[in-house]
């Protein structure tokens, strides 16, 4: 069993997926995600057939108060069980404002390979940095090109069909954009 670790704003939305714990059965029997410890409030909530975990209570996201989670998930097959940590990094909304990373265009998603994320703030920062994360959390490589002051191009063709998390970091802040590889 695969967990992840991840960075979430503390006003992501309820029912964002924020990442997936992975398992196998070598039977082939139906699997069943749970989260058994480290989220007393039910702030997250973890699918019990496809071990997506989504935010649950965005109300509950304070990273003043809590600024991280450690979260244990137990899946079982009816016979065995085994558990996995997922970590969950929760950052303040702070430097620039959400209005303006709203303004962030992802572009075409879902795509096949080549992907454009655009902002007209982005001429005012050329600081900006993007990262890409697969489901679980974990850092992948790309390409990735600033093609205009207000643009920038990811080269995705050779990551494997699936959800993909592109985070965009200004000034302290970031906004993390779902996309689809297909």
């Amino acid at each position: 069993m695969i967990g992840f670790n991840t960075t979430i704003l503390e006003d992501t939305p309820n029912g964002t997926v924020i990442g997936t714990v992975t398992a196998n059965d070598l039977d082939n029997d139906p699997l069943t995600f749970a989260i058994v410890a480290g989220d007393s409030e039910t702030t997250f909530r973890i699918d019990a057939t496809s071990g997506e975990v989504t935010v649950a209570n965005t109300d509950l996201l304070d990273a003043a108060t809590t600024p991280q989670y450690v979260l244990t998930v137990e899946v079982t097959d009816g016979e065995f069980t085994a558990e996995t940590t997922v970590v969950i990094e929760v950052d303040a909304v702070t430097g620039i404002s959400d209005e303006l990373l709203e303004t962030l265009v992802a572009y075409p998603n879902p795509t096949e390979g080549m992907l454009r994320i655009r902002a007209d703030f982005l001429v005012d920062h050329p600081e900006a940095e993007l990262t890409v994360f697969n489901a679980r959390g974990l850092e992948v490589p790309v390409t990735i090109n600033r093609s205009s002051a207000d643009q920038f191009e990811l080269q995705l063709r050779d990551l494997v069909s699936g959800v993909y998390y592109v985070r965009v970091q200004v000034d302290g802040a970031h906004r993390n954009m779902m996309i689809t590889k297909y």
